[in-house]
């Protein structure tokens, strides 16, 4: 597991046994690069991560510039 993967599931942790929330939806870059190693700077363009905190999944969302440079590190959509 990496620093990464642990850094979401201690995050997915948190957020079901103390925000008792479904879902994360992360926008700021840094953010994102802490959870997942991946940096960007999308000026304008939309760029977030989403966590399902249920099943424990992972979605990136990014400008399709950046899209080969980010394979590996959540579902890129």
């Amino acid at each position: 597991m990496s620093i990464y993967e642990l850094r979401q599931q201690q995050l997915i942790d948190y957020a079901k046994t103390e925000l008792k929330t479904e879902a994360i939806l992360l926008m700021v870059p840094k953010n994102i690069y802490y959870f997942t190693g991946f940096q960007a700077d999308p000026h304008e363009r939309f760029f977030a991560l989403f966590i399902d905190v249920n099943k424990g999944k992972t979605i990136l969302f990014l400008p399709s510039l950046d899209e080969t440079a980010a394979l590996g590190i959540a579902e890129v959509d």
